[in-house]
């Protein structure tokens, strides 16, 4: 595969329609991705990337890389772990700089349960370094999200999440959350969701300077799939 597309660094999976805080390494750049999947159990990928972040002081190191190795050992269970050269690639943790000073690393990785009665993911994600343009009480961010999904009655979904953060600016420390998604009609379904959340002090605040210790977030949305 090549050209501008979401790398393969983490799944983030999700039933909710907020995504998950955990979300800040998702990394989409114009990049070449080579895949080995000799069977249904086991996939490979390795991927490069041209890096839209320029080196302080300059060099020739203009490109990153990564990679990710997925199991699935039956219908029901799958794990992968995932890695890239340069976290700050996202876009989420520099503050739209388009100069730094060193490479940070990342990893991620997951589990996911599906049974007939309910799902169930976890993931994580974590900066294997400091990154020195950052304060030093935010500047190796991690995050994770468990969530667990039950089919109550035919054509209804409830979902359930848990997430958190370390050292990951504006986003909570931890968080709560509910979602229902109702079938409708064939293709059609709404789904309504609240998130809870609690900040570590310090890490969040309103536009008028205001320090932010909650939040809740009210959602709502109508899909159809074509």
């Amino acid at each position: 595969e090549a050209g501008r597309f979401d790398v393969s660094f983490g799944e983030y999976y999700s039933r909710f329609i907020t995504g998950p805080v955990l979300e800040f390494g998702e990394t989409k750049a114009r990049a070449i991705a080579l895949a080995y999947e000799p069977g249904d159990t086991f996939e490979a990928s390795v991927f490069v990337l041209k890096s839209k972040l320029d080196k302080n002081p300059p060099s020739n190191d203009k490109y990153d890389w990564g990679f990710a190795v997925n199991i699935k050992p039956d219908e029901t269970i799958s794990a992968g772990l995932s890695y890239i050269s340069d976290l700050s690639e996202s876009g989420e943790l520099l503050d739209g700089a388009i100069a730094y000073q060193e490479k940070v690393a990342g990893v991620t990785a997951f589990v996911y349960l599906e049974l007939d009665d309910y799902d169930a993911s976890f993931e994580w994600l974590q900066a294997l370094d400091s990154f020195p343009e950052l304060d030093a009480d935010r500047n190796k961010p991690s995050a994770w999200n468990l969530e667990f999904a039950t089919y109550p009655d035919e054509g209804m979904e409830l979902a359930f999440r848990i997430e958190g953060s370390k050292q990951l600016d504006e986003s909570p420390e931890l968080q709560l959350g509910i979602a229902t998604t109702l079938h409708i009609i064939d293709n059609v379904t709404a789904t309504i969701e609240v998130l809870r959340g609690r900040f570590k002090p310090g890490f969040a605040e309103y536009l008028d300077g205001h320090e932010i210790d909650r939040q809740t977030i009210l959602a709502a949305q109508l899909g159809v799939t074509f």
